[in-house]
């Protein structure tokens, strides 16, 4: 299994790659139940994606969550703030 992505890439999760062929992705955001964000969300398509390109030796995949927490939901504080900004009311003027 090849380490095309290095672990300081991410921010938001941890990814231990073992040389049995398993790997342990842990999401890292605790201060808010593991919640996933944009940046989250980004981090781990690019990790699934390179799982499927770079596949060789990769057995096993667990997901988990730091602070023995898997996820809550999703970052509401962060879809708020995005929904609110899509949502602004346009005033035409005359």
């Amino acid at each position: 299994m090849t380490n095309e992505i290095k672990q300081s890439a991410f921010s938001a999760i941890l990814v231990d790659r073992r040389d049995n062929g398993l790997v342990i992705v842990t999401l890292n955001r605790p201060e808010v139940g593991n919640a996933v964000n944009t940046d989250m969300g980004i981090e781990l398509l690019d990790l699934w994606t390179d799982f499927v390109r770079n596949n060789e030796g990769l057995r096993c995949v667990i997901l988990t969550g730091a602070d023995n927490r898997l996820t809550s939901t999703e970052d509401r504080v962060e879809g708020t703030l995005a929904w609110n900004e899509k949502r602004k009311p346009v005033f035409k003027g005359r």
